[in-house]
């Protein structure tokens, strides 16, 4: 028989038995025999034999996992390295355990915890993860995160976000967004771009430089130009004006007496 004892645990059986081995246990197991009244300590390889026929109803005190047999008759212990064959055993009753409560728990220390390595190839699929709730003050920081995806009537609801910095070269797109809801008293601002730089270009050729600011430049030859204005292998006839949304550098080429107006912002 094998019964597990919490720390400081007391487990009832009643035992129609006339003798008690004990084979296994963390340092003692006490026993009280209910009838008369007795208390025993017994340690690993030891044998009680009742004094007034069978046991009854016993409590038993003990610690962690214990390993005992029981029966009538004659025994004598095994030698060490011998097993103990049981023929045959008698009935056994095992009482309702009482109650454990748990109080606190003590705190996990995920900082000392060692890393976890992924090999290549695989991966962690989590299925479902329960509802977290994160108390005032407190927040979850994720400095990356794979591929997403959503299967479909399936949505994620965020009601916060902290500031987002997008490193210079990095970009978000997004395909698709929601209806936007606008309560009272809120707002969304807009910040319209600032013109850059505008100038009347009269010597050519003339180089416009890279600019990595710049989201637009606009090109226009006046009406009196009397030759066409070269942006690169571009013609720009008279009175034609020219978008450019580019950050590159270019040349600009014209004959003498014409311009062209340049706008950037």
């Amino acid at each position: 028989m094998q019964l597990d004892f919490g720390l400081g645990m007391t487990i009832p059986l009643t035992l129609a038995s006339e003798w008690l081995f004990i084979e296994a246990v963390q340092g003692k197991l006490e026993i009280e025999i209910q009838e008369t009244g007795e208390r025993v300590k017994l340690g690993r390889k030891s044998l009680y034999k009742s004094k007034k026929g069978t046991f009854g109803r016993l409590l038993i005190t003990g610690s962690g996992q214990v390993e005992l047999e029981h029966g009538t008759g004659d025994f004598t212990p095994p030698v060490e390295g011998q097993q103990l064959a049981v023929q045959s055993m008698p009935d056994v009753t095992i009482e309702s355990l009482p109650p454990v409560t748990i109080k606190s728990l003590p705190q996990v220390n995920i900082a000392n915890q060692p890393a976890v390595e992924i090999a290549p190839n695989q991966q962690i699929t989590v299925s479902q993860i329960p509802a977290i709730n994160v108390a005032n003050g407190q927040q979850i920081g994720v400095n990356a995160l794979p591929n997403v995806e959503l299967a479909a009537g399936q949505q994620v609801g965020v009601t916060a976000l902290p500031a987002v910095t997008i490193a210079e070269k990095q970009y978000v797109r997004i395909e698709s967004m929601p209806v936007q809801k606008i309560a009272a008293n809120q707002f969304v601002g807009i910040r319209r771009s600032k013109v850059l730089a505008t100038e009347e270009v009269s010597v050519f050729p003339h180089d416009v430089p890279i600019n990595e600011e710049r989201q637009k430049l606009i090109l226009k030859a006046p009406s009196t130009n009397t030759a066409p204005v070269l942006v690169g292998a571009f013609s720009l006839d008279a009175g034609e004006r020219l978008e450019i949304e580019s950050v590159a550098a270019m040349t600009l080429m014209g004959s003498a007496g014409d311009t062209i107006q340049l706008m950037e912002w």
